[in-house]
């Protein structure tokens, strides 16, 4: 047992904690990733390597400390981004611009909800899917998604972007063909 600790700790990752993540959580994950992370606090995030290609926030990552900016820039290799729920409520902008690769974007319950900012998804020409649990980004002034071509589907649950300004989908697929 303690090997099996001491090699979650050294490694950061656990197959079997991964999988309880996503049955706590409800989250579906693509298995067939090779480079997994579960951000479980800020050190998570800073140790994931570039080529990481799943970053997964455990639930109400980013509360305290208050996290009002993520950059996920030097992860352009992701394919799945996941967050639990009640994650970066602070947060006040979410931007993904350009990840070429992403396919799946889910957003838990409650999250992004006291910031007052901006979603914006633009140019990830491969993202298939997009769901976000209710009450998220319930101040958020505007969603965009734009140049999303294989969009298939957006799911936004109960309150989402309430009461946005503008929520823009621009040369999105869903299902156009």
């Amino acid at each position: 047992m303690k090997d099996a600790i001491d090699r979650i700790v050294k490694d950061k990752t656990s197959s079997a904690l991964m999988v309880l993540v996503h049955r706590v959580d409800g989250i579906e994950s693509d298995h067939s990733l090779q480079s997994k992370v579960l951000v479980m606090k800020e050190d998570d995030l800073r140790a994931a390597a570039p080529n990481t290609d799943s970053l997964t926030f455990f639930s109400s990552f980013g509360k305290q400390p208050p996290r009002t900016e993520l950059s996920l820039d030097a992860y352009s290799q992701l394919v799945e981004l996941v967050t639990g729920d009640d994650c970066l409520e602070s947060l006040d902008f979410l931007v993904l611009d350009g990840f070429d690769v992403l396919k799946k974007l889910a957003i838990g319950d409650r999250c992004c909800t006291k910031g007052n900012g901006v979603l914006m998804v633009a140019n990830c020409n491969h993202l298939s899917s997009i769901t976000c649990g209710n009450y998220s980004f319930t101040n958020y002034e505007t969603c965009y998604l734009i140049d999303c071509r294989n969009l298939l589907t957006v799911r936004f649950g109960r309150n989402c972007f309430v009461p946005s300004k503008r929520v823009v989908f621009e040369s999105c697929g869903l299902g156009e063909g």
